[in-house]
């Protein structure tokens, strides 16, 4: 008998300690609307697209450690160029932190695609976003690198601008 209250009190002990690092990590969900214009580096032509930001920030706080900081971000958006040719984009942002902040510098790629044969081009570099009590509320492009792509699939360019592909497709947070 003695044993087997033993055993339960070690795993009542291990059930509080479980409970206590859970409740340590939080996490902050956001989205927010979202709009970014660019040169296309193809045919020097602008192309502006509205869309939404998708932000989740995962904090992780022990009582002997700093904070762990996780920031996930996706921007899905339409638009066209100056001469109404429609582009779609999807711009993708990770980053890790050891400490809590008011904004972080992570960085992102991006893949422009121009529809009805209008050239298609990438943009990475780096992206500050802000957070209010761990959850976003604002991002801004700090850095850019354009290029042109050439070999996009056919249906990639085809593909009408809000398809189900982007709305159910995942994103960097999926594969950790």
């Amino acid at each position: 008998m003695a044993s087997t209250k033993r055993r339960s009190v070690s795993l009542l002990i291990g059930l509080v300690v479980l409970c206590s690092a859970a409740l340590a990590a939080e996490e902050g969900s956001s989205s927010y609307a979202g709009q970014i214009g660019m040169y296309n580096p193809c045919n020097n032509g602008v192309v502006i697209v509205d869309g939404t930001n998708h932000v989740r920030i995962h904090e992780n706080a022990r009582e002997h450690d700093d904070a762990h900081v996780t920031i996930h971000l996706r921007f899905v958006g339409t638009g066209e160029d100056q001469l109404g040719t429609p582009y779609r984009t999807v711009l993708t942002a990770k980053g890790q932190f050891k400490a809590a902040a008011v904004s972080y510098d992570i960085p992102y790629r991006s893949m422009w695609i121009g529809q009805k044969g209008a050239p298609s081009f990438s943009m990475n570099g780096t992206l500050r976003v802000w957070v209010d009590s761990g959850v976003a509320t604002a991002d801004n492009i700090i850095t850019y690198d354009t290029a042109c792509v050439k070999d996009l699939r056919p249906d990639d360019r085809d593909k009408d601008s809000d398809d189900d592909h982007d709305r159910n497709s995942r994103d960097d947070h999926d594969r950790d």
